[in-house]
């Protein structure tokens, strides 16, 4: 007789505790959050100024919140040896945020935390799908061939300025001056 399947809440509290593992084992996070009134209501995560908090015992209570809550909306990750090279695993962007450039600014943001850690040889793990849109980012083919894309020369000099630029797009600056 098969295992019953798990439970939608069992479900969720693996994966919690699956991403906190990642998140413990990577070299370098970057995440970008935005107030939640800015983003569309039925992705709100309270409703008229309450927010659900639990209390320990199961069922939560709702409080009052002076200022709205901050929502994840893109994170980006990489592991490292902490000394020579490093891999991206993982960039998520929401999907209502996507084509704005908060994409390419995490990946600015996190290969820059890298430089500045003395990491320059870069790798990255990517689905065929993505590609395109890391090549547009100055990724390429890994010489190496140990990942499915390297940050190239010219990634470099783009991405790794010592003057911390960002190159947004007109509507993700409006976004972030809003926050």
């Amino acid at each position: 007789m098969d295992p019953p399947l798990p439970t939608e809440r069992e479900r969720r509290l693996r994966l919690t505790a699956r991403v906190k593992r990642a998140l413990q084992y990577s070299s370098v996070c970057v995440a970008a959050f935005i107030s939640e009134h800015q983003l569309p209501a039925h992705q709100h995560l309270s409703s008229r100024g309450l927010t659900r908090i639990n209390s320990g015992g199961g069922k939560g209570q709702w409080r009052l919140r002076r200022r709205p809550p901050r929502v994840l909306v893109g994170f980006a990750r990489a592991v490292s040896d902490a000394a020579f090279v490093a891999t991206v695993h993982d960039l998520a962007v929401l999907p209502e945020l996507q084509g704005l450039g908060l994409g390419s600014q995490l990946l600015q943001r996190l290969t820059g935390q890298l430089w500045r850690e003395g990491i320059t040889d870069v790798g990255l793990l990517a689905p065929t799908t993505a590609v395109g849109f890391f090549e547009r980012c100055s990724w390429g083919p890994d010489p190496e061939e140990s990942t499915t894309m390297a940050l190239t020369p010219a990634g470099k000099q783009r991405w790794l300025r010592p003057d911390w630029e960002f190159e947004a797009r007109p509507g993700l600056r409006e976004l972030l001056l809003r926050m």
